[in-house]
């Protein structure tokens, strides 16, 4: 589809590509992290950054595994009958509503985990 227009969905590494879609997950990720990293260190933080690298393991985790699920789910209900397939990221297919869900539990496992207040 890209191709048609004229457009490459990525930059070329000789190995891979890597896609653009891929870069803005690393984007954000990265600068949530660093944001968040300056901000406990106001005093009165109600994190550490010991939960802050939880919480980015964890949310890390919850986008990819809840992205695919989701794509999986929503999108391309056959991938659930090959497992292999399934986990074959390379081939594309995330969902965000999927990347979502993960990101929601994974907040809520590391408050829990943690004994942090969610909502603060």
């Amino acid at each position: 589809m890209w191709e048609d227009l004229g457009l490459r969905p990525g930059i070329d590494l000789g190995f891979f590509t890597l896609r653009f879609y891929s870069l803005a997950y690393m984007g954000g990720i990265l600068l949530a992290y660093w944001h968040l990293s300056r901000m406990v260190k106001a005093p009165g933080a109600p994190l550490a950054q010991r939960h802050v690298d939880d919480l980015f393991f964890y949310c890390t985790l919850g986008i990819i595994i809840g992205g695919r699920l989701g794509y999986a789910t929503f999108y391309q209900p056959s991938l659930w009958a090959d497992p292999a397939a399934l986990a074959s990221l390379w081939h594309g297919g995330m969902s965000f509503h999927g990347g979502l869900l993960g990101v929601a539990l994974a907040m809520g496992w590391v408050a829990w985990r943690g004994q942090l207040n969610l909502v603060r």
